[in-house]
């Protein structure tokens, strides 16, 4: 009698248990973060959700006004940069300070990335999506943008993923 009661308890305990695990639900989400990527002369220059465009460098003591170098003080000092970008998610190109006569024109897209531009709206350029609109290489995802900007001092730019 005792082994009959023990494999009834047994037998309930079993029973029970399947029937909790079968109730179960597990919902599982990956999350990926913004990811920017940046790359300039085909080298990869910066990634991450934030990421600084200016160049401490960009001066060099040759340059500056009053360094041995006659300019005519009308003279306009232009300069460019031409990036690639790739992103997993929206991104704004924006100015910190000073930002006067900065243009951006987006020369190209790779072969699986798509360009959705947007202006203005406190932002220099604004990628309205992420870029890539099929899997491959993150440089065939990417949009290529050319800055311009005139004055001596480079201005302080920042892609942002919004």
């Amino acid at each position: 009698m005792r082994a009959v009661r023990q494999g009834l308890l047994w037998a309930l305990a079993v029973s029970t248990s399947a029937a909790a695990l079968a109730g179960t639900v597990h919902k599982v989400r990956f999350a990926q973060p913004a990811q920017i990527l940046v790359w300039e002369n085909g080298e990869l220059i910066a990634r991450g959700d934030r990421i600084p465009l200016t160049n401490t460098l960009d001066l060099f003591p040759e340059d500056l006004l009053g360094a041995g170098v006659l300019v005519p003080v009308d003279a306009e000092f232009t300069d460019q940069r031409t990036i690639s970008v790739a992103s997993n998610t929206a991104f704004s190109l924006r100015a910190d300070g000073l930002a006067e006569d900065v243009h951006v024109r987006v020369l190209d897209a790779g072969e699986n990335a798509l360009i959705r531009a947007s202006f203005g709206g406190g932002a220099l350029f604004r990628q309205q999506a992420k870029t890539a609109i099929r899997p491959g290489a993150p440089l065939t995802q990417a949009i290529e943008l050319e800055i311009t900007w005139s004055g001596v001092v480079s201005p302080d730019l920042f892609l942002v993923a919004d």
